[in-house]
């Protein structure tokens, strides 16, 4: 085999990386929502989900330059709740806001109405117990599987490209690549 490094190859990785990522967030999320785990794991796993799917509709350096478009991928009714996770994300994650916050001060008395004790109490909301991982759960599987198509898309597009090129400039490139093997449990390809 040999590689070519492409302008459209970079579009490709993009997209295989944030389908990764998508098909990570539902790995979560399953075990957020279903696995009967302790409390503190199933936590940390609804985190983790919350904030990479936020993550890839976001713009970072790099292959993230160009993050996922919500118009693309979802339907009218279901893009305002990418908003919805962003601002969950942002007050309850980032910096532990929590959205119904239950912050009361107390004052214990004792029998005879004397103040014996003066505390605050503070109520929150498990991020894992909330309804919305279902619904981040349903669009995360849409964005995989419209990255996965897109991705076999792109790819398609660039072998075409290639393979519209005249013989002798495809055997300059190929010459011109270097040469590299996959190995596959056992299977080798040159």
């Amino acid at each position: 085999m040999h590689g070519l490094a492409l302008p459209e190859g970079q579009d490709l990785c993009r997209l295989l990386i944030l389908y990764s990522e998508m098909r990570q967030v539902m790995s979560w999320l399953e075990t957020a929502i279903n696995a009967s785990l302790d409390g503190g794991i199933r936590e940390g796993m609804a985190v983790a989900a919350w904030v990479r799917f936020c993550g890839c509709f976001e713009s970072t350096a790099g292959l993230r330059a160009q993050p996922l478009q919500p118009k693309k991928i979802y339907t009218k009714a279901d893009r305002p709740l990418i908003e919805i996770f962003r601002q969950i994300r942002n007050k309850v994650v980032a910096h532990d806001e929590q959205l119904f916050p239950s912050n009361s001060p107390l004052v214990v008395l004792n029998a005879d109405g004397l103040a014996i004790e003066a505390l605050a109490m503070r109520a929150s909301y498990p991020l894992h117990c909330r309804d919305q991982l279902g619904e981040m759960a349903r669009l995360a599987k849409i964005a995989s599987e419209w990255l996965e198509a897109e991705a076999d898309r792109v790819g398609a597009e660039i072998v075409a490209k290639i393979n519209g090129l005249p013989f002798t400039l495809r055997q300059m490139q190929r010459d011109s690549a270097v040469p590299f093997e996959i190995t596959f449990v056992g299977k080798q390809w040159p």
